[in-house]
């Protein structure tokens, strides 16, 4: 199972890929490029919603547009120079088409090293981004369960009960599948205990 959601803004492309393992992300910003294979177990299950944005783009363009106004407004004055308010004017659009370029809402999905992977919130569709993002993690819980949420007399009591412990905590497994399981372990490790005495 492979799925890929490719999104474009502007100078900013996303590739994300959902495999059975693992997640592949690819991001390239403005010519930097960055990949990144992903275990399941380093994703966490929570999205976050973020706002990139630059205070000094912000700052500038409001700055350029302030001065623009007055520019404008004070253009009949007789020491006015010609053409400054036009070459204001030009200022505000650049600094607009920068706040513009940089500006975007995304969502982030932490990593267990305190990194994120980022998706555009509404790029292709917003419904498309929120039904791969649940796909996503459905994929996760799948896997770490598939791997981790089993119990066997046949291994040692306390590394399977912390694998338990560690599904309940990157919220792998609820609180019910958690009590089902640890309860299937005691059972299991409490007949041991009769039969050996």
């Amino acid at each position: 199972m492979a799925r890929t959601l490719t999104q474009k803004r502007f100078f900013i492309k996303y590739t994300t890929t959902i495999l059975e393992t693992k997640v592949m992300w690819k991001s390239n910003v403005f010519t930097s490029e960055t990949e990144a294979s992903i275990q399941y177990e380093d994703l966490s299950n929570n999205k976050d919603s973020h706002t990139f944005s630059s205070q000094p783009a912000s700052i500038v363009l409001l700055i350029t547009f302030f001065i623009t106004i007055i520019s404008f407004f004070s253009r009949y004055d007789k020491d006015y120079e010609e053409g400054v308010w036009q070459f204001f004017m030009v200022l505000t659009i650049i600094s607009l088409l920068c706040f513009i370029v940089i500006y975007r809402k995304v969502w982030k999905i932490k990593l267990s090293n305190g990194t994120y992977i980022f998706l555009l919130k509404s790029k292709p569709d917003k419904n498309e981004v929120d039904i791969f993002i649940e796909e996503l993690l459905a994929q996760r819980r799948k896997y770490l369960k598939e791997t981790y949420f089993h119990v066997s007399k046949n291994l040692a009591y306390e590394p399977q009960l912390k694998n338990l412990q560690w599904l309940r905590k990157i919220e792998a497994i609820n609180g019910i599948e958690f009590k089902e399981k640890k309860n299937e372990l005691d059972n299991l490790f409490n007949f041991e205990k009769k039969i050996g005495f």
